[in-house]
């Protein structure tokens, strides 16, 4: 529940955001016929010239073509490559940016006398912008039209690759999670199998263990993160399952340190460093098998050291051996971009993983 807080949180903080820059875009680009106006300062008389009104009405419109092309013409058209009518449909808004104003906002006096009277009476001097043809118009439109265009394609073109990419690491995320459950699933069973062939007394209790890691995988394994401490407690029942296998063959040391609460992490990273461990560190029959593994939190790090003698271990012809530490490594790029630190050294005789983890 902390998680989605958190992020519904970080998600209206980026609209604010948002919605203060483009509301501080819009007033600067309103202001630009009122700071370019003639005149040695600028004040609201300007606000009752024609032509000032016109451009500020302009603006309006231009500032409505922005979002209409971010948010309809150019996602549902032109990345549709629909271009015949988006090009029609982009000539239609540029007429109207043009046209309107000089229909809505018509002169004050007849077309051609360019002047205008003083608030005394007297005649003023000559407005020379409402001397200009609406030719001019079309030209003064078009550079401001096309700069806004290219403006609202620039933004478009990355809001669809920042989704594209959101889409590519969700899609990655899915596709490492489903090649964990069946691994995780094959060992399991694996050591229960060994167990129930000894006819173990604990293999009833095996099986509880496996019941509740399987409810944890199926209830949490499709969540972004979850509790430090349930991840936790799920590694400690994957130690003990493994315990009741081998016994006393391993040399096993496990310790826990820090405080868990309210710590979040994303589910099944920490167990695959675990399960590399007994998977390359076991070989109850021949040789002595060492494994250290130890977790603790400082602040908010999180410090895993896992350690494990290498001993001769059979593996089957379809599995590949590394392939849970790779997709630990990928799920951590897409999740800890830049916030992790994994060091892994790998000797002869020893194998060892270090993880510095940023939790949230």
């Amino acid at each position: 529940m902390g998680s989605v807080i958190f992020d519904v949180q970080e998600v209206m903080e980026s609209k604010s955001r948002q919605i203060i820059l483009h509301v501080i875009g819009c007033l600067a680009f309103l202001s630009i016929p009122l700071l370019f106006a003639p005149g040695p300062s600028i004040s609201w008389h300007m606000l009752t010239i024609v032509p000032t009104q016109r451009e500020l009405f302009s603006n309006v419109l231009m500032i409505g073509f922005f979002y209409l092309c971010t948010y309809v013409l150019i996602p549902r058209l032109y990345f549709n490559k629909n271009f015949a009518l988006f090009s029609i449909l982009a000539v239609l808004c540029y007429l109207t940016i043009t046209l309107l104003p000089y229909t809505l906002i018509p002169d004050t006096f007849p077309h051609g006398t360019g002047m205008m009277s003083a608030d005394n009476g007297t005649p003023a001097m000559p407005d020379r912008r409402l001397e200009l043809p609406i030719i001019f118009e079309f030209g003064h439109n078009l550079l401001r039209f096309l700069v806004v265009f290219f403006i609202s394609l620039t933004m478009s073109v990355s809001a669809q690759w920042q989704k594209t990419q959101q889409e590519k690491m969700k899609a990655e995320v899915s596709f490492l999670k489903a090649q964990i459950n069946p691994h995780f699933l094959f060992n399991t069973l694996n050591s229960i199998y060994s167990l129930a062939l000894l006819k173990s007394d604990k293999t009833a209790d095996a099986i509880v263990k496996l019941s509740e890691m399987m409810r944890y995988v199926i209830n949490e394994a499709d969540k972004d993160f979850v509790s430090l401490e349930k991840e936790i407690t799920y590694i400690n029942d994957y130690i003990v399952l493994q315990e009741n296998r081998f016994g006393k063959s391993i040399n096993l040391s496990f310790s826990v340190t820090g405080d868990l609460r309210g710590k979040k992490i994303a589910p099944l990273i920490l167990i695959t460093f675990v399960e590399n461990a007994f998977k390359y560190g076991v070989n109850a029959e021949d040789e002595e098998s060492v494994i250290s593994i130890k977790i603790a939190v400082v602040g908010s790090e999180l410090i895993m050291d896992v350690a494990n003698k290498k001993v001769v271990v059979q593996l089957n012809m379809t599995e590949q051996s590394g392939k849970g530490i790779r997709n630990a490594k990928e799920r951590l790029n897409v999740l800890y971009p830049s916030s992790y630190i994994l060091t892994i050294n790998d000797t002869p005789e020893d194998f060892s993983v270090s993880l510095r983890l940023l939790l949230t």
